[in-house]
C-alpha cells in the first residue's frame, strides 16, 4: 500500500488489465530475439553481463565476464539488431580475453563515434587488483592505438577497483571507481586522452582520489558528463565493522577535476539510506537532464538479510532533494518479496526508467523494468503491473537486469544474466510508446484529471480540467483484478469540473485501482478507501 514516511513508498499490486495497444509501453518487442528476449550461453561456461551499450548503426554490445575453470575473465558480446550475435565481430560475435594469473571482471562499456569500445573493470591478482581499461576495434580486435596494445593497467592503490567510464565531447575519456589505501575507501577518478595516457592537464597527473566523507567508506559506482562538469556517483558509509548505515553520494568535479564548492554540501549531494553497504557495490547508477540527477539504488533494512527495495533519488541542479519529488527527493518501490534496482535511463519526455531484480520468493528472481513519471509516481501506463514490466527469463530460477539504455527510436533494451544451469547473458527489448509510428497511450489525456486520495467516508473526489470535450468512463477493480463495476460514465465539455464519486458504502477499507477510459485510451489510478 501507499504510505507516508520520511519518503514516499509504493508497493506494487499485481494486478493485470488487458489492452488492445500490441505495442504499448513496457510490452516485449517481439521483432527482437525470441520475443523480444534473447539468451548467450559462451562456449557453455558461465557468463555474466554488467553493461550495455549501443552503436548508432542499431547494434547493441553488452559487456561482462565468463567463468573458466574456476577464473573470471572478460567478455564482451555485440548483436546485430534483430538480436542475433554479429559475426563481424570477432569472428562469433564475442570478444574474450583474460590476464594470466587473476580475475578479470569487465564493469563498464562506452561506445566511441567511431564505433570502437572502450570498457573498464578490475583485475584481481592473489594480494592485490587495478583498474583496467581498453578500447576494442569494430571487428572484435584489441585496438592497439590504445596504450600500444590496447589494454591499460592502472595501479592507484593496493586495491582499485574500476567500475565505470564516459567520454567528454572532445572524445577524452573518463573512469571511476574507487581504491582502498591503508584507511578507508576513496573515490578514484582518472582522465586519459584518446591514445590512452593520462591527461596531465587533470588531477594530478590524470588521477584524482578524494575521501568523498573524511574517512568514510566510498564505494563510487558511475560517472556522467553534464554541460561540461563530471558527477561521479555512489555510496558511502562510515565503516565496515559496524555496517553504520550511509546513503547515496553524488560528487561534481568542474573540467579540470576541481570538486565545485557549491553543489551541495561542499561538492556533495547525499541523503541518507536506512542500509548496509554491501548492497549498494553494484548500484548507485546516475543519469542527468534538465530537471536534475537522478540515481537508482537500493534500500536495505539494517539487518544485511533484511527487506531491500527500489529507490529513486532525484537531486536538483544545486545537489539538494527535489522536495518535489516523492517526499523529500526519494521513491521507494516495494515489490513482493526484495527487490534491487541497479540500472538507470531518461526518456526524451522526462520519465525515469530503471531496472533490476525482484524476488518471486526467497529461491527464485525476475528481471524487471520499472518506468516513472517526472514527479516519482509510477507511470501507471507503463507494462503490466502498475508501472512495471517483469521479465521472467528463466522461470523458477535466478535472473535479473544488470543495465539498461534507449535506443535511438525509443525502445528500452536492458541486459543482464539468467540461471538455466549455467549462468548466461540476457537481453531484453521492450517498447516505451515513444516508438515512431507505433501506437501510444498519450500521458496528455490524462494530464488534467486529478483524482484524490485518500477516499474518505466512500467520497471520491475528482477535478477534470479538458481541453476538448470527451467521454469518460471509470471502472473499478480489487487487487486481485476482479471487476467491481462501472463507476460512472459520462460526456463532458471542454472546460474545468469538480466531481464527487459516491462508491457503495459497503467496500471495506482498502487498496482498490480504478481504470478510467478518456476516448478510447486506458489509464490506471490506485485508489486508497479509509
Amino acid at each position: 500500500m501507499m504510505y507516508l514516511k520520511p519518503i514516499l513508498s509504493i508497493s506494487l499490486l499485481f494486478v493485470v488489465f488487458s489492452t488492445s495497444y500490441a505495442q504499448s509501453a513496457g510490452y516485449l518487442d517481439e521483432n527482437f530475439g525470441d520475443n523480444g528476449v534473447v539468451v548467450t550461453n559462451a562456449y557453455n561456461k558461465s557468463e555474466y553481463a554488467n553493461a550495455v551499450a549501443l552503436k548508432s548503426d542499431g547494434r547493441i554490445v553488452i559487456g561482462g565476464w565468463i567463468s573458466v575453470n574456476s577464473d573470471a575473465d572478460l567478455i564482451l558480446a555485440q548483436y546485430l539488431e534483430d538480436g542475433s550475435l554479429d559475426e563481424s565481430f570477432s569472428d562469433d560475435g564475442l570478444f574474450w580475453i583474460n590476464f594470466p594469473a587473476s580475475d578479470d571482471y569487465l564493469n563498464d562499456i562506452v561506445v566511441q563515434e567511431d564505433g570502437k569500445i572502450i570498457f573498464t573493470g578490475t583485475t584481481h591478482g592473489s594480494d592485490n587488483s587495478d583498474i583496467i581499461v581498453g578500447r576494442v576495434n569494430t571487428d572484435g580486435s584489441l585496438d592497439n592505438t590504445f596504450s600500444n596494445d590496447g589494454m591499460l593497467v592502472i595501479d592507484i592503490d593496493v586495491y582499485d577497483f574500476g567500475r565505470a567510464v564516459c567520454l567528454q565531447d572532445d572524445g577524452k575519456i573518463l573512469v571511476a571507481g574507487y581504491c582502498q589505501p591503508s584507511s578507508g575507501i576513496n573515490l578514484v577518478l582518472c582522465r586519459l586522452n584518446t591514445d590512452g595516457t593520462f591527461d596531465n592537464t587533470f588531477g594530478s597527473n590524470g588521477k584524482i582520489i578524494y575521501d568523498v566523507n573524511w574517512e568514510s567508506e566510498d564505494f563510487m559506482n558511475d560517472v556522467v558528463v553534464y554541460e561540461g562538469n563530471i558527477f561521479v556517483s555512489g555510496y558511502i558509509f562510515e565503516g565496515f565493522s559496524n555496517r553504520t548505515p550511509g546513503g547515496v553520494a553524488v560528487v561534481k568535479f568542474d573540467e579540470e577535476g576541481n570538486v565545485v564548492s557549491d553543489f551541495g554540501d561542499d561538492g556533495l549531494a547525499f541523503v541518507e539510506l536506512d542500509a548496509v553497504y554491501q548492497v549498494y557495490i553494484a548500484g548507485s547508477k546516475i543519469a542527468i537532464n534538465q530537471d536534475g540527477i537522478y540515481v537508482a539504488a537500493t534500500r536495505r533494512d539494517y539487518d544485511f538479510y533484511g527487506d531491500s527495495d527500489v529507490t529513486l533519488i532525484n537531486f536538483l541542479h544545486n545537489g539538494y532533494p527535489n522536495e518535489e519529488f516523492g517526499i523529500h527527493g526519494i521513491v521507494y518501490l516495494e515489490m513482493v518479496v526484495e527487490s534491487d534496482a541497479v540500472g538507470i535511463a531518461l526518456q526524451s519526455d522526462g520519465k525515469i526508467i530503471t531496472a533490476g531484480k525482484m524476488y518471486t520468493d526467497y529461491e527464485s528472481t525476475d528481471s524487471f523494468v520499472a518506468r516513472f513519471l517526472p514527479n516519482g509516481e509510477l507511470d501507471a501506463d507503463f507494462g503490466e503491473y502498475y508501472g512495471v514490466a517483469i521479465v521472467d527469463v528463466s522461470p523458477g530460477d535466478m535472473d535479473r537486469f544488470n543495465d539498461v539504455c534507449l535506443q535511438d527510436d525509443h525502445k528500452i533494451v536492458a541486459c543482464g544474466d539468467a540461471d538455466f544451469g549455467d549462468v548466461n547473458f540476457s537481453i531484453a527489448r521492450l517498447y516505451s510508446g515513444l516508438e515512431v509510428g507505433t501506437p501510444e497511450i498519450r500521458p496528455d489525456i490524462f494530464s488534467g484529471i486529478d483524482v484524490r486520495n485518500p477516499v474518505v467516508a466512500h467520497q471520491l473526489e475528482m477535478i477534470f480540467h479538458l481541453q476538448e470535450a470527451t467521454d469518460v468512463e471509470a471502472q473499478l477493480f480489487d487487487i486481485n483484478g476482479r471487476d467491481l463495476g462501472t463507476v460512472f460514465r459520462e460526456s463532458y465539455e471542454k472546460g474545468m469540473c469538480k466531481k464527487t464519486v459516491h462508491l457503495n458504502t459497503g467496500l471495506p477499507q482498502g487498496i482498490y485501482i480504478m481504470q478510467l477510459t478518456v476516448n478510447g485510451e486506458r489509464k490506471s489510478y490506485r485508489l486508497i478507501v479509509q
